[in-house]
């Protein structure tokens, strides 16, 4: 399949076959929302400093102003309706917070990667959203995540993704080590942060990449995309295909219960 040429970290990190076959094999998109918005209006304020922060006519109020060009462009691009400025000054209150190390150097943002591995059936993409390099040359991926929840690690799904970057940026660049990689989390809730994950790769967790690449594979194989109920998004609010899956996928009692 078309479709298929190329995984994701997005696509790894789905726990419902059902829901890849309609997004990947019939084509149904999910909308555009508000927090996808301010996710990256988040992430144009911290690449600001990034780009910035070193120079002499730095001015903080720079990454304000990216954010909130961000936001309405992208509202204007998608129909959604901008949110409350209130949430925007909360999501700016964060992004101020950021404080990129003094000797860090910005080498890309949102550079195209590519993972391949003989034990991969698929080549996995991604988009670094920053590359950069600190004290003596090393090497560092920071990926920018927007919620309002209070976090003090990284989510499972972060360490994945962050871990298809790291080989990705190993291999491509032939680094003697896995790069360092963090989490630039902006927390904007009624009091506003930034903080500064550090993600820890292990066997266990980069095994995970080709575990699950392996199995997306047999769904390709054998055409089969079950849903998985016990899915933590399966319910109407986190699932935009949820309505459509049942009516597909439940039989009807008078079939189940008939002899």
């Amino acid at each position: 399949m078309s479709n298929w040429e190329f995984l994701s970290a997005s696509r790894l990190n789905s726990d419902c076959p059902a829901s890849l076959n309609y997004r990947y094999n019939e084509g149904i998109k999910s909308p555009d929302n508000v927090y996808q918005i301010l996710g990256d209006g988040g992430e144009a304020g911290v690449e600001a400093i990034l780009r910035n922060h070193n120079s002499s006519t730095h001015h903080p109020h720079l990454a304000e102003s990216e954010v909130w060009a961000t936001i309405k462009r992208r509202c204007e691009e998608t129909g959604v309706d901008l949110p409350a400025d209130e949430d925007v000054e909360r999501l700016v209150a964060a992004v101020m917070q950021f404080q990129p190390a003094s000797d860090y150097v910005l080498k890309g943002a949102q550079e195209k990667i590519i993972l391949h591995s003989a034990k991969l059936p698929i080549p996995v993409i991604g988009y670094l959203d920053f590359r950069g390099e600190e004290g003596d040359g090393e090497v560092v991926i920071d990926d920018c995540k927007v919620s309002s929840a209070r976090l003090t690690k990284p989510k499972p799904e972060w360490i994945l993704q962050l871990g298809v970057y790291a080989l990705a940026t190993k291999f491509s660049l032939g680094l003697s080590k896995l790069p360092r990689t963090r989490i630039i989390y902006l927390n904007r809730s009624s009091k506003p942060s930034c903080s500064i994950m550090e993600v820890e790769h292990t066997v266990e967790s980069l095994s995970n990449i080709f575990l699950r690449a392996n199995q997306i594979q047999r769904y390709l194989d054998l055409d089969w995309w079950p849903p998985n109920r016990s899915s933590q998004f399966c319910n109407e609010r986190n699932c935009s295909f949820w309505f459509r899956c049942h009516s597909d996928h439940l039989i009807p009692y008078n079939e189940i219960v008939s002899p």
